[in-house]
């Protein structure tokens, strides 16, 4: 990879985010962390754009809401798919768990990909890579 790759990893568990961010660590990658939908939202649109989102679905969206939304994984995916010309091509991994198939059946239409949380970490850094290497640069 020519340039540093920017990734940015939202979830609203303090601890399950540093986690990812230093299983990520291993791809070399400029790793940026939001706890919510809104300061993703945020971060998404400063100038400098990131070459992958990882996303938990079900968190808060912003951090004192008085009206939480607990699919604000697939609504950022949505919002970004649907509403961001800039933004929409960024590859996006929902990191999240899955009883039913739903959740991944929904983020597959909005153009992501799909990684249990209850996969080993090694899956998750995989398909990161993957989409890291496939991607055009930002």
């Amino acid at each position: 990879m020519t340039k540093e790759k920017r990734i940015l990893v939202v979830d609203d568990d303090d601890e399950w985010r540093k986690r990812v961010s230093e299983s990520l660590a291993i791809l070399g990658c400029e790793i940026h962390l939001a706890s919510c939908r809104d300061e993703a939202e945020e971060m998404l649109h400063q100038e400098t754009p990131y070459d992958l989102v990882i996303c938990d679905n079900s968190m808060p969206r912003t951090v004192d809401s008085t009206k939480p939304e607990r699919n604000s994984g697939i609504g950022l995916r949505a919002s970004m798919r649907f509403d961001q010309r800039r933004l929409r091509d960024i590859p996006f991994i929902l990191h999240s768990a899955d009883e039913t198939g739903e959740v991944e059946r929904m983020i597959v239409e909005l153009g992501g990909a799909f990684c249990d949380k209850s996969e080993d970490q090694k899956t998750l850094i995989a398909m990161a890579e993957g989409m890291l290497l496939n991607s055009t640069p930002a």
